[in-house]
Parts: structure tokens; sequence; C-alpha cells
């Protein structure tokens, strides 16, 4: 997988998805629990192609809050794009949207908030504005 950056209102990355055999449920689609999955893949993806190699190995990410809209199914060997959002961020919170489509379906829009910290002490870590930088997102 070869994630892309691209802008669109403000900073955007496309995670590409193949659907594999261990995605797949007893109804033939992709399990639910798989979308959460593919949101960490993707958002760590994009943390790692924006973000400073020091800050990379210094900061972790916590998920706090996850709200999956379910637009229609994906099944086995489709192709589908992850397109990151950071919508924005407030001391050590974050807000992304992560939108699956293949094609041009929408397939499911997830509404996440991570936590970011430090990943020796385990302590909260502020997101300054200079770190910010690095997503296009500063006021």
């Amino acid at each position: 997988m070869n994630p892309q950056s691209g802008q669109e209102g403000g900073s955007a990355f496309v995670y590409p998805i193949t659907v594999g055999p261990d995605a797949i449920d007893e109804l033939d689609h992709v399990n639910n629990a798989v979308y959460l999955t593919w949101v960490q893949q993707a958002i760590t993806a994009y943390w790692v192609a924006h973000a400073p190699a020091e800050e990379v190995v210094k900061i972790a990410w916590i998920a706090l809050r996850h709200d999956i809209r379910y637009r229609s199914e994906a099944f086995l060997g489709d192709q589908l794009e992850a397109k990151v959002l950071l919508r924005g961020f407030r001391g050590s919170r974050s807000q992304f949207e992560i939108q699956f489509s293949r094609g041009s379906v929408s397939v499911a829009e997830v509404d996440t908030t991570l936590c970011c910290i430090d990943r020796e002490t385990r302590q909260l870590h502020r997101i300054t504005h200079e770190l910010a930088r690095h997503f296009a997102i500063v006021a």
C-alpha cells in the first residue's frame, strides 16, 4: 500500500485498502469491527507521513471515541480508499474524519477523537502549533 497526500479543504491523506479474506464475515461483506482497524492503520500512516521523525518516535495516539456511519457494503477484493482529514485539535486531543469509498460510492464515514500521549511517560502530550503546522491546520 502506498498512501498518498492530497489537498481538499485542508490537509487530506488517502490510504488505499484492498479488502482481503480476513476482513469478511459470515454475511460475506466487511465486518464492522474491521473498519476500526483500518481507521487506526490510515491515521498511523497519515501521522508517519506528515510528522517529523523525532515526533513519530516520541508520540503515540490513543482512541477516545469513534462514530461510524455505514453507507454501503464492501466485499472481498474491493479496492477502497480511506481519506483521512484532520478536522482540528485542542490540548492533547485531535479530531479526524475518515471517509471510506469505492470509486464514487461512499462506504462508511468515521469521526474519530484521539488523544496524544508521550510514549515514554504515557502522559498527555499537548499538540503545539509547531507540531500542527505539519498538518496544515494552524489557524
